[in-house]
């Protein structure tokens, strides 16, 4: 029954302003095998809409998608607050493909902001990948955004790219403390052979 009205709802026509799905960052480099995330941006270009479904394609054989909500059956990515409702939230990680639906009864959305968020690791050796949507100007079963008449007005929409390079998942970002430094700073009489000791 759900998809039958969400599918009601995408009737495609042509419209001289364009709402937009987009992956930001749109490039980056991240940690090999680390979590890692990238935003899904809608922007309604002020256009008032009630509803949205992005289908998000990846290799599977490159990464992994992580799940952000251990309460619920599945695999799900994070959905943002841009509608009221995000009944269809399913990841296959074995197909390559995330399904993000989201609508609002009462309210309506206009502008841009945060759909949802993919966390994901690349797999062991993997330096490279890339994540799509899926869509095709027409059509009415991918990735759509709808206003409140029920037309299709999406028609711009993004690719990302990401690499992956080799190091720590948790970076060193706090300084060394040096202590029990002997001997110590300014001492005098010292043998230029002694040696200096101190605690990290």
């Amino acid at each position: 029954f759900l998809a039958f009205v969400l599918a009601a709802m995408f009737i495609t026509v042509d419209q001289a302003t364009a709402a937009s799905f987009s992956f930001s960052p749109s490039s980056a480099t991240f940690q090999q095998a680390c979590s890692s995330k990238i935003d899904v941006l809608l922007d309604t270009q002020g256009i008032s809409t009630n509803a949205a479904d992005a289908i998000v394609l990846f290799n599977p054989a490159e990464v992994e998608i992580e799940d952000q909500n251990a309460t619920q059956a599945g695999l799900q990515i994070k959905s943002g607050n841009l509608y009221d409702l995000y009944p269809g939230n399913l990841v296959d990680n074995s197909q390559g493909r995330i399904s993000l639906t989201g609508f609002s009864v009462m309210n309506t959305f206009s502008g841009s902001g945060l759909y949802g968020s993919i966390f994901f690791k690349s797999k062991p050796g993997v330096t490279s990948t890339t994540f799509q949507f899926q869509f095709v100007p027409g059509q009415s079963t991918d990735s759509n955004i709808a206003d409140l008449a029920g037309n299709d007005v999406l028609n711009s929409v993004n690719t990302g790219s990401y690499t992956f390079q080799s190091g720590s998942c948790f970076p060193d970002v706090q300084a060394p403390v040096v202590d029990d430094v002997f001997p110590l700073n300014g001492a005098t009489g010292v043998s230029l052979n002694t040696n200096v000791l101190f605690d990290l």
